[in-house]
């Protein structure tokens, strides 16, 4: 009997060393919001903004948000190294978006999606291990006026997957 225990406890050992560092690594958090409550995912956006070291990526269909163009300008003019922004088609124009210029204007890189089909993304990857997705624009409509959601998904590995994502379309876009 002792042997089987000990076998069992063997065992667990190995396994909890062989699987769980691959496995317990990644954190998902949800956020919400609506016509009744609004700022929250707009506020949890900013504070990670705010918290970028290295890079930001984003992707995003409408980004007309002052607040987030703002807390975008504040890490890059603080130093993250990359700062790169996809947009749809559209985004460009000076048919309501003051973000466009304004993000030109601070030195960050942005693309705009010219081709066939929208680019309907709406992530952003933060320091190559924090992906932000979800229904959410970063738009004030979105903010003050819909039910929307983000995850915030802590894990370099699916941080890696929307990374190449990103860089597949910035590159089709040069």
């Amino acid at each position: 009997m002792k042997r089987v225990a000990l076998l069992c406890l063997l065992l667990v050992t190995v396994f909890s060393f062989t699987v769980l560092p691959n496995s317990a690594c990644c954190c998902v958090e949800a956020f919400f919001v609506s016509p009744s409550v609004d700022g929250v995912i707009e506020s949890e956006i900013i504070k990670a903004l705010d918290e970028a070291e290295k890079s930001i990526y984003i992707a995003m269909y409408s980004f007309t948000d002052d607040q987030l163009a703002d807390a975008v300008i504040r890490a890059h003019d603080r130093g993250v190294t990359t700062v790169r922004i996809l947009l749809d088609d559209g985004q460009d124009s000076d048919e309501g978006n003051r973000q466009f210029p304004k993000l030109i204007h601070a030195g960050i890189e942005v693309r705009v999606e010219h081709v066939t089909g929208l680019l309907h993304h709406k992530f952003a990857v933060i320091d190559e291990r924090l992906v932000i997705t979800g229904s959410y624009n970063w738009s004030d409509n979105a903010d003050d006026n819909n039910f929307e959601n983000v995850v915030f998904i802590s894990c370099k590995e699916i941080a890696e997957v929307y990374v190449k994502e990103f860089n597949e379309i910035w590159n089709m876009l040069e």
